[in-house]
């Protein structure tokens, strides 16, 4: 799911849509490309508040599920590049280093299922039906975190610090997967699991986050939003990808016609992954991961 959007059976529209952030440079006058940039940005936020305003009176929620996930036109990352970043004490423990090794193991395998590796004969991942061809993953980074609840605000301004110091790739096809450690917890109105992001010098900055805690693994759960953050990445601040709305997005169990609660997996190169809308099978989850 993209983000935590219906509390209370209504839309909460509260940071849905953000607002565009223009850092200062000091010493520097604006010039006429700084403005002509920020009219484009704050016109394509104006058409996703329009967006969001038609999803909320429930112009596309008169479906029915299981069925083919539309695209809306936005971004989509072909290519998407994984970057692990680790917040919190606990990674720094013994225990935390063995998590996190594990982890990452799994998001090895991970890329090497999206880019095709292992893929049985005449048979390619069933991503590449939406448009992704490949992924790739870069060293993990680790910083030192408090713990307690995390918000997502704390977690923008953490990557927009280290993607300014080049400790993260300012790459806009970059994924950056946010792993909380044992004893961070959402903060208030903050899912288990989302993907969003923001503009940073109008390149995008693509994150996901996965806390521990949930209904399942930290791991598995990643595979959800990692999958769903490729194909429809910049949903909040521009244009949705491939989805019905920010609630039906690829992964998410109701799109599949799973019930509230459940979900549907694979297995590939020996690790589970969270299955997601197949348009090849009627939008259906897919059992296999892999399509003609």
């Amino acid at each position: 799911m993209s983000s935590e959007l219906v509390r209370n059976g209504s839309i909460a529209f509260e940071g849905l849509i953000p607002r565009p952030h223009f850092p200062s440079r000091v010493g520097r006058r604006p010039t006429p490309l700084d403005r002509t940039r920020r009219r484009l940005v704050c016109r394509s936020l104006s058409a996703a508040t329009l967006v969001a305003v038609m999803w909320a009176t429930g112009t596309a929620h008169s479906q029915s599920y299981p069925m083919p996930v539309p695209y809306r036109g936005g971004p989509v990352l072909h290519t998407p590049m994984i970057v692990p970043l680790f917040l919190g004490n606990y990674w720094s423990t013994p225990t935390g280093a063995f998590d996190q090794l594990s982890t990452t193991l799994y998001l090895i395998d991970l890329v090497d299922y999206i880019s095709g590796v292992g893929a049985p004969a005449d048979q390619q991942p069933y991503l590449t039906q939406y448009g992704i061809t490949s992924a790739s993953i870069q060293n993990a980074v680790n910083v030192a975190w408090p713990d307690g609840q995390l918000s997502d605000a704390s977690i923008q301004s953490e990557i927009w610090s280290l993607k300014s110091s080049g400790q993260l790739p300012a790459s806009p096809t970059a994924i950056v997967m946010v792993f909380p450690g044992e004893g961070i917890t959402p903060g208030a109105g903050t899912n288990v699991g989302y993907h969003q992001g923001f503009p940073i010098y109008f390149v995008p900055a693509i994150y996901a986050v996965a806390f521990k805690g949930g209904n399942v693994s930290q791991s598995l759960l990643s595979s959800h939003e990692i999958q769903e953050a490729a194909t429809d990445p910049a949903w909040n601040f521009i244009q949705m990808g491939w989805g019905v709305d920010p609630s039906h997005e690829i992964c998410d169990d109701a799109t599949c016609g799973v019930p509230s609660g459940q979900y549907k997996s694979f297995t590939s190169n020996g690790i589970t992954i969270i299955g997601c809308a197949d348009n090849t099978q009627g939008g259906q989850c897919t059992s296999t991961g892999y399509i003609p």
